[in-house]
Protein backbone atom coordinates (compact mmCIF):
# COMPACT_ATOMS: atom_id res chain seq x y z
CA UNK A 1 0.00 0.00 0.00
CA UNK A 2 1.51 3.13 -1.27
CA UNK A 3 0.68 6.73 -0.07
CA UNK A 4 0.19 9.09 -3.03
CA UNK A 5 -0.35 12.80 -2.29
CA UNK A 6 -2.64 13.17 -5.35
CA UNK A 7 -5.08 10.77 -3.46
CA UNK A 8 -5.92 13.08 -1.05
CA UNK A 9 -8.74 15.42 -0.83
CA UNK A 10 -7.88 18.75 -0.22
CA UNK A 11 -9.60 18.59 2.59
CA UNK A 12 -6.93 16.66 4.18
CA UNK A 13 -4.11 18.36 1.77
CA UNK A 14 -4.83 21.77 3.23
CA UNK A 15 -3.73 20.69 6.65
CA UNK A 16 -0.83 18.72 6.25
CA UNK A 17 0.65 21.44 3.93
CA UNK A 18 -0.10 24.24 6.60
CA UNK A 19 1.42 21.59 9.33
CA UNK A 20 4.79 20.79 7.23
CA UNK A 21 5.44 24.84 6.59
CA UNK A 22 5.13 25.16 10.61
CA UNK A 23 7.49 22.36 10.67
CA UNK A 24 9.99 23.80 8.44
CA UNK A 25 9.73 27.22 9.94
CA UNK A 26 10.15 25.93 13.28
CA UNK A 27 13.17 24.54 12.74
CA UNK A 28 14.05 27.76 10.42
CA UNK A 29 13.46 29.57 13.83
CA UNK A 30 15.43 27.11 16.15
CA UNK A 31 18.55 27.23 13.80
CA UNK A 32 18.62 30.85 13.45
CA UNK A 33 18.33 31.25 17.75
CA UNK A 34 20.72 28.88 18.09
CA UNK A 35 23.15 30.32 15.95
CA UNK A 36 22.38 34.26 17.25
CA UNK A 37 23.26 32.87 21.07
CA UNK A 38 26.58 30.79 19.90
CA UNK A 39 27.39 34.22 18.76
CA UNK A 40 26.58 36.29 21.33
CA UNK A 41 28.80 33.87 23.94
CA UNK A 42 31.61 33.84 22.20
CA UNK A 43 31.50 37.40 22.05
CA UNK A 44 30.87 37.97 25.53
CA UNK A 45 33.66 35.08 26.14
CA UNK A 46 36.31 37.13 23.71
CA UNK A 47 35.42 40.22 25.54
CA UNK A 48 35.88 38.71 29.30
CA UNK A 49 39.25 36.85 27.91
CA UNK A 50 40.74 40.69 26.66
CA UNK A 51 39.81 42.34 29.76
CA UNK A 52 41.90 39.72 31.58
CA UNK A 53 44.40 39.50 29.50
CA UNK A 54 44.88 43.82 29.78
CA UNK A 55 44.79 43.63 33.70
CA UNK A 56 47.58 40.81 33.67
CA UNK A 57 49.48 43.18 31.04
CA UNK A 58 49.08 46.19 33.23
CA UNK A 59 50.00 44.20 36.51
CA UNK A 60 53.38 42.53 34.82
CA UNK A 61 54.20 46.00 33.52
CA UNK A 62 54.15 47.52 37.01
CA UNK A 63 55.89 44.57 38.13
CA UNK A 64 58.36 45.40 35.71
CA UNK A 65 58.85 48.72 36.27
CA UNK A 66 59.16 47.98 40.03
CA UNK A 67 62.06 46.02 39.43
CA UNK A 68 63.83 48.53 37.19
CA UNK A 69 63.33 51.23 39.75
CA UNK A 70 64.54 48.83 42.64
CA UNK A 71 67.87 47.74 40.05
CA UNK A 72 68.29 51.78 39.46
CA UNK A 73 67.95 52.65 42.93
CA UNK A 74 70.66 50.25 43.95
CA UNK A 75 72.48 50.62 41.30
CA UNK A 76 73.40 54.64 42.23
CA UNK A 77 73.57 53.80 46.13
CA UNK A 78 77.09 54.33 47.59
CA UNK A 79 76.28 51.88 50.31
CA UNK A 80 75.90 49.08 47.67
CA UNK A 81 79.06 50.07 45.65
CA UNK A 82 81.05 50.25 48.78
CA UNK A 83 79.71 46.76 50.18
CA UNK A 84 80.98 45.50 46.40
CA UNK A 85 84.04 46.71 46.51
CA UNK A 86 84.82 45.79 50.23
CA UNK A 87 83.30 42.18 49.30
CA UNK A 88 86.46 39.55 49.97
CA UNK A 89 87.39 38.55 46.29
CA UNK A 90 87.05 41.66 44.92
CA UNK A 91 90.26 43.00 43.50
CA UNK A 92 90.19 46.09 41.10
CA UNK A 93 86.48 45.95 40.17
CA UNK A 94 87.22 42.29 39.01
CA UNK A 95 86.16 39.22 40.76
CA UNK A 96 88.63 36.80 41.64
Amino acid sequence: MTFKLTELKIAQKLPLIIVGCALVMAFGVGISSYMKAASTIEEGTNAKFEAALAARHTSFSKYLTSIEQDLEIMATSPEISSAIMNRPGFAGGCLV
